[in-house]
């Protein structure tokens, strides 16, 4: 089910970034811990699980540049989302394809991404450590992982239905026809 890379897939690609940032900007944040869901990673996610390496690749780079193009990941969003794409990369061979498993590797994804980004700005790289110490920030980095995985499930699910309706995606006569 995994189509190579086409023209139509970097429009829509594109398309899933830019709409991805602009909810990502214009949603307020919840709570006493700030959370926003991360429907950047989700777009990175859906690529690195479901599509050759060569998507992965565009969308890192481009999920990045709109990361850093909003300011919201301290140390370069195009290094955080690369390092997670490789890493959903190498896990889709352990899982199907689907939205719920882009959701379960969006998960811990972002607890890792958000990690080192909270690490980079203990050094001084990027922005401010947030106030609240080190169990805020675990907790923090935590639950906005949480809710990224779940805003992961509709991206997915939106994202796989835009690549079949554009034919990025390759099927079999069974799947076609029941």
């Amino acid at each position: 089910m995994n189509a190579g890379f086409k023209s139509r897939s970097l429009v829509l690609l594109a398309c899933a970034a830019v709409t991805a940032a602009a909810v990502q900007d214009i949603m307020p944040a919840w709570g006493v811990y700030r959370l926003r869901p991360d429907f950047l990673m989700a777009v990175v996610m859906y690529y690195a699980v479901r599509r050759d390496v060569a998507a992965c690749v565009a969308a890192a780079l481009l999920c990045g540049i709109a990361a850093d193009g909003l300011s919201q990941t301290a140390g370069g969003g195009m290094l955080w989302y690369g390092l997670a794409a490789a890493a959903g990369w190498f896990s889709r061979r352990q899982l199907p394809e689907n939205a719920v498993s882009c959701a379960l590797v969006c998960v811990p994804c972002c607890i890792v991404a958000g990690f080192a980004q909270w690490c980079c700005a203990l050094c001084g790289w990027g922005y401010g450590v947030p106030g609240g110490g080190m169990v805020f920030a675990a907790v923090r980095i935590a639950l906005n992982a949480l809710i990224s995985g779940a805003a992961a499930l509709p991206v997915s699910a939106a994202m796989w239905v835009l690549d079949d309706a554009c034919g990025n995606l390759e099927r079999s006569t069974d799947e076609q026809f029941g």
